[in-house]
């Protein structure tokens, strides 16, 4: 696993995944590793054809993320990260794995949320999920009370 050369870490912008990318930053800044971000857009399901205008939505959801994103790294990124970043489409925790793979990482940094009910459900499944599918090793952060 050492050394850490590249490290993916998701986001949600919620808080517990500031948190984790807090971690991820300060694993990037120790082992001078560069940093992936990764936001999935979850589709939206498809109701009826006349009341929902999908292609919209997903762009409004697109858009959204960028400036989020954008935000993220003016706000939070430190100047000696070299760090880049993913908007992708699809289910959370296959498509972290997927960018995992692609950009050849030693680490997935993922933050689990805390929450009870549906939240915990939701969100506790793509981290569990990530755990089991990544080929790389995943640190989980759990977010503090």
């Amino acid at each position: 696993m050492l050394p850490i050369k590249k490290i993916i870490s998701p986001t949600d912008f919620s808080a517990p995944a500031e948190k984790g990318l807090q971690t991820a930053v300060e694993l990037a800044q120790h082992f001078d590793a560069e940093l992936v971000i990764v936001h999935v857009l979850i589709p939206v399901p498809m109701v009826s054809a006349s009341a929902v205008h999908l292609p919209t939505i997903m762009n409004s959801m697109a858009d959204s993320a960028e400036k989020s994103m954008d935000e993220l790294l003016r706000d939070q990124m430190p100047s000696d990260v070299k760090s880049s970043y993913h908007i992708v489409e699809g289910r959370a925790a296959d498509q972290i794995a997927k960018i995992a793979d692609q950009e050849k990482a030693d680490l997935i940094v993922i933050a689990t949320h805390g929450e009870s009910g549906i939240q915990n459900f939701i969100f506790g499944s793509v981290t569990e999920r990530t755990v089991r599918i990544a080929r790389c090793p995943v640190l989980t952060i759990r977010p503090t009370e």
